[in-house]
């Protein structure tokens, strides 16, 4: 099982704020002969239960640095996106990013660059506040 992010319950309560539910916490994918997968949370809107996401909690830690966590971030989705599409699974992966992560990261230019041109869909989310502040894709 994997190690769970230290920020998951504030962002479990952020998306809970905005009108979701855990599904499946986490979500396992099996992948041909390839060991299982694990995407943090599989959520389904509490009105529109035909509404559903997955979602890959990272909470930057201070252990590293903001770039490199980045960097981890990025490909660890972009491998979750493949396995879901491999497995035809259409349930969109965001992932999601602190508000001030997001905040200094985006001062540089290579950032939004970055999400834009790897088509990562991300969520940012004020871990103080518990509450979603923006979505892009």
């Amino acid at each position: 099982m994997p190690a769970i992010d230290s920020c998951e319950p504030q962002v479990i309560r952020a998306f809970h704020k905005a009108g979701w539910q855990i599904a499946y916490k986490p979500y396992v994918i099996r992948a041909g002969t390839e060991r299982g997968i694990f995407i943090d949370l599989c959520l389904q809107h509490q009105i529109n239960l035909s509404l559903m996401l997955m979602v890959e909690v990272k909470c930057f830690p201070a252990s590293r640095s903001m770039l490199d966590e980045f960097y981890h971030a990025v490909g660890q989705y972009l491998y979750y996106r493949n396995v879901l599409k491999l497995s035809n699974i259409t349930i969109p992966i965001y992932l999601t990013i602190p508000d001030f992560v997001f905040e200094r990261l985006s001062a540089q230019p290579a950032f939004e660059a970055t999400l834009k041109e790897s088509g990562v869909k991300w969520v940012v989310v004020n871990l103080e506040t518990e509450e979603i502040e923006k979505w892009g894709h």
